[in-house]
């Protein structure tokens, strides 16, 4: 990413801030990427998805055809983005965290 677009990822921190949350180092995360914290409890949902299945069956289905859920993933991924820019704009230019 930043070969091509002098940029840092958007995802730039996220398996720190992944790691941090793991080891309760709250501020940490917030700190490497607050997105972190998303994909945290997407993977907590991804873990008990079978257990939610086996109680509910068809609840992840409804999930993924939801109307909501398309425009939650393209606002996520605008939201990454425009905190990446912000960082980035905050950090003088300068890529990395």
């Amino acid at each position: 990413m930043r070969k091509y677009t002098g940029l840092p990822c958007p995802g730039c921190g996220l398996t720190r801030s992944f790691c941090a949350i793991s080891y309760g180092q709250f501020a940490e995360a917030w700190a490497f990427n607050p997105f972190g914290y998303l994909f945290y409890a997407a993977a907590l949902f991804l873990v008990a998805k079978p257990l939610f299945e086996r109680l509910w069956p068809g609840c992840g289905a409804r999930i993924a055809r939801a109307k909501w859920f398309p425009p939650a993933m393209i606002a996520m991924v605008v939201a990454m983005w425009g905190f990446n820019l912000w960082r980035w704009h905050a950090m003088g230019g300068r890529a990395g965290v």
